[in-house]
């Protein structure tokens, strides 16, 4: 028998990293007028970065931005990533924090589903001894004389989605021993229902590059859902009941009868069989066949025998411990299944002020060791051998300009020269008339 329906969103589930999730982080210092433009102006991140919202009240501001990848299943866990150091695209160099920043994430579990807004509730029993008798038709729309555990709810299912959000905090080291947080006691919460977040001092977005996998075969079937009477203690549960999501059922459209006159369909109300011509010399039980009960037994006795069942949850795919989430400001309510499909990239993107953050400059220091000319011919070979002496990255080029005796200018293209290595740079430089005799000076050798 069918009271309500409703639809369920089917969403793929992840939950915690045995492995541990891959993360990369980068930090940009960057002039709060605008986002960091390290991409082409037509590309799609761009887009994103540059959109709203946007911390714009401060001078400076630092972009860190967090690339996670899942690929397994792991155990729920704190995980963190530490800054240090950030990269200022103005000038291609690096900046030292000297008071570092912890950038603490915690995964809540990822799921792929969805469920519609319509709800019934249908009989789980097979085979009633109340309809053993001839019955008035004042009765004919009967729903009650059930036991609370004898029903079933019937949802309608959605096309799959991808669920994945995150809780990011940032603290910031203050003193020796101390630190200080800057995002808040709540923290700042992202994901694929809450792209975007804004506050006074962090403003933050979110994009994930999965798309729905698995799922359920949502078109032409419907789920069933055993109904659970509040109090009830485990050790009360009806056998249908004592797998949880597992032993839902998934059941083809063309055999429901949702509040239908038909009899043998699922949910078929007792009007079927009041409205059967002879009823009263019908066998008992004769209306329903093919009830949820009927389902759950056939399929049990299936997965006994180490076969696949036909209707049992379990067999289209492996639900989540919660199985039933319900998003607090949509009110939509999602059928929570494992994921099971590619690694799953997301990036978050969060801003904060670095107005008040203690900065140094780079330590690089590049030292010019050499350089050394081939003048035989046209053009003249310039050869320079620079190398960084510092203990941090640094970006290098040569230039040459301001030449006496008519000389050209050069220059080659930036490269990064990493603590303790040596390049050789070339430099090519065109002489227009005959070589000269004397010193040929320069004015730039390297930048």
């Amino acid at each position: 028998m069918i009271a309500r329906m409703w639809c369920l969103s089917v969403i793929l589930a992840y939950n915690a990293l045995a492995a541990g999730p891959e993360i990369k982080v980068k930090a940009l210092l960057v002039p709060c007028a605008a986002a960091p433009s390290n991409h082409s102006a037509n590309s799609a991140i761009q887009g994103f970065l540059s959109s709203e919202p946007v911390l714009t009240s401060c001078d400076t501001k630092l972009a860190i931005v967090l690339r996670i990848n899942n690929s397994e299943q792991v155990q729920k866990e704190d995980l963190y990533v530490f800054v240090d150091e950030a990269a200022d695209p103005e000038s291609n160099d690096s900046v030292k924090l000297l008071e570092p920043l912890v950038v603490k994430i915690y995964q809540h579990p990822s799921v792929n589903g969805k469920l519609a807004e319509e709800v019934y509730t249908v009989a789980n029993l097979s085979r009633p001894e109340s309809l053993k008798a001839c019955y008035s038709n004042d009765i004919e729309d009967f729903q009650c004389g059930y036991d609370p555990d004898e029903l079933y709810s019937v949802a309608a299912l959605a096309p799959a989605v991808v669920y994945h959000a995150i809780e990011v905090h940032i603290f910031s080291k203050s003193g020796a021993h101390s630190w200080h947080s800057v995002t808040g006691t709540e923290g700042v919460f992202l994901g694929t229902d809450s792209p975007t977040s804004r506050s006074r001092n962090v403003v933050a977005k979110y994009l994930s590059s999965a798309e729905p996998t698995g799922g359920l075969p949502f078109e032409a079937h419907r789920l069933l859902v055993p109904h659970l009477a509040a109090g009830m203690a485990p050790d009360d549960l009806p056998p249908h009941m004592r797998n949880g999501a597992r032993d839902y059922l998934v059941v083809p459209n063309h055999l429901l009868g949702l509040g239908d006159v038909v009899c043998s369909k699922v949910g078929s109300y007792f009007k079927a069989f009041s409205n059967q011509d002879e009823r009263c010399q019908r066998q008992i039980g004769s209306c329903l066949e093919l009830q949820p009960l009927d389902m759950w037994s056939q399929d049990d006795e299936l997965r006994s025998q180490g076969k696949r069942s036909e209707y049992l949850l379990e067999g289209f795919a492996d639900p989540t411990d919660e199985p039933i989430l319900v998003n607090e400001k949509t009110r939509r309510r999602y059928l929570t299944l494992r994921y099971a499909g590619p690694p799953h990239l997301s990036v978050a993107f969060l801003e904060i002020s670095a107005d008040g953050l203690r900065l140094r400059a780079s330590d690089a220091n590049q030292t010019l060791r050499e350089v050394s000319t081939t003048a035989t011919g046209n053009p003249v070979v310039i050869r320079l051998y620079v190398t960084n002496t510092g203990h941090s990255r640094a970006v290098v080029k040569a230039v040459i300009r301001g030449c006496s005796y008519g000389f050209g200018s050069a220059s080659t293209d930036q490269v990064p020269l990493y603590p303790g290595q040596t390049l050789l740079m070339l430099l090519s430089v065109r002489l227009e008339g005959s070589m000269p005799t004397a010193d040929v000076w320069c004015t730039g050798m390297g930048d």
